[in-house]
């Protein structure tokens, strides 16, 4: 009995100092801009008012804004998306923000590309980590979407530091950190709005694209993962059992983007019938009657990301759509039976 009270303390003493050191590597290491600190103290000053769920990855976390969903539709929202969110990640996310919140809807953005990854990505498995606040989710997640080669990089930032003697970043780091400013909670990240939101103001420079003809498909449904579907069914099954309305969306991609991608009907197809069988809403905006007037260059940072403009305006656009949905407006006369920028191709073929 004396021997093990003696090994529990030093178990004690063990973790006590690994917890000081992984803090004080933490404090000198992780760069005084990354919006993760930031959007943890938001999200766990809401905790027990969000409402409104805005889920998915990088295009959902700079395409939708929460301030705009909030005023638009009387609700507190969060965006809790990340860069290739895994779909087990956003399923853990949901139910996590559900415990701890009165969560009546769920808008989750689709990603075909992320669902055609067979695994995550630990730095991506990471973020995801870091948007839980329930032990029993971080816990959860590691066992169930995570490896046990992943724990060390995801539980200790010290195994994430590539450069110990990099002395520059350290005094930077100590420079702002030790600040008034910083101390004070201002964040220091230009590209952070709030409430889990990135606002870029970069625009993309290629030259416009009005029309396009359709091309070889590079984003098949083929390609999507077994398991990721398995995902995105378990999350539209939560939200049914929990009574929590899901809106399924697509955010709108810049038409340099639909020409890499060669033809976007046929993933547009998958999750139209997708949505069908399992009686959910989903808004393909690359096929929003409006997609070209209101979505041009100027309104993405890059091909498939919306800046902070852009956002603004696809925001108040499903504002829009969602309040005429509620009212009991048919919206699906917003969207065409194709994407616009196939549409003057398609209509001159017919009077030819």
């Amino acid at each position: 009995m004396h021997n093990i009270k003696k090994i529990g303390i030093r178990i004690l003493l063990i973790l006590a100092v690994l917890f000081v050191y992984e803090n004080v590597v933490q404090f000198l290491y992780s760069p005084y801009n990354l919006t993760g600190p930031f959007i943890a103290k938001e999200r766990k000053a809401l905790t027990g008012e969000i409402e409104t769920l805005l889920c998915g990855t990088s295009t959902v976390q700079r395409g939708i804004d929460p301030e705009i969903i909030d005023s638009g539709l009387g609700t507190v929202s969060f965006n809790t998306a990340s860069s290739a969110q895994p779909l087990d990640g956003t399923y853990e996310v949901i139910k996590d923000m559900a415990k701890r919140n009165p969560v009546e809807t769920v808008i989750l953005g689709i990603a075909p590309s992320t669902m055609m990854n067979k695994d995550g990505g630990t730095e991506y498995k990471t973020y995801v980590y870091n948007r839980l606040d329930g032990i029993d989710s971080k816990f959860s997640y590691l066992l169930h979407g995570c490896s046990l080669e992943e724990w060390p990089y995801i539980l200790l930032y010290s195994a994430r530091v590539e450069d110990y003697f990099d002395g520059s970043a350290i005094q930077k780091n100590l420079e702002v950190k030790l600040s008034q400013e910083y101390k004070s909670g201002k964040i220091i990240n230009s590209n952070y709005k709030t409430k889990g939101m990135i606002a870029n103001r970069k625009k993309l420079k290629e030259e416009q694209i009005n029309t396009l003809e359709k091309g070889k498909c590079k984003l098949s449904p083929k390609s999507i993962k077994e398991q990721n579907m398995k995902q995105l069914v378990r999350i539209v099954e939560y939200c049914k059992e929990n009574q929590i309305e899901l809106i399924l969306v697509y955010v709108p991609l810049s038409g340099n983007a639909i020409q890499a991608y060669g033809d976007i009907s046929e993933m547009h197809d998958y999750f139209v019938k997708f949505a069908e069988e399992q009686d959910v809403v989903f808004w393909d905006f690359n096929y929003y009657k409006e997609l070209k007037a209101l979505f041009t260059n100027d309104k993405f940072e890059d091909k498939k990301h919306l800046n902070k403009y852009g956002a603004e305006i696809f925001s108040e656009e499903l504002v829009s759509v969602y309040n005429r949905y509620q009212s009991g407006e048919n919206v699906e006369t917003d969207f065409l039976d194709t994407c616009p920028y196939y549409l003057d191709l398609e209509t001159l073929g017919e009077k030819e």
